[in-house]
């Protein structure tokens, strides 16, 4: 699909494919994540998955430590 396309256009690894279905929305509207409220379903499959891979993917990459700068008022 176009997110497989735009991953190799881009050179990133396409981390998951999300369905597009009514009941997520539904459920998400009513409090109820499609992973809480139907956990065995394909959709909460294909969300978990893709967490999942996304958490693999992050926990790869180096931990760089940003500058930390403050300014106090009236500096």
């Amino acid at each position: 699909g176009g997110g497989q396309r735009l991953a190799e256009q881009y050179g990133y690894p396409l981390l998951g494919s999300l369905p597009l279905e009514r009941t997520i929305r539904e459920r998400g509207d009513a409090g109820a994540p499609i992973v809480a409220s139907e956990p065995e379903s394909p959709a909460a499959k294909a969300f978990v998955a893709a967490a999942r891979r996304v958490a693999v993917e992050l926990a790869r990459r180096p931990v760089v430590a940003q500058p930390l700068s403050i300014r106090l008022a009236g500096d």
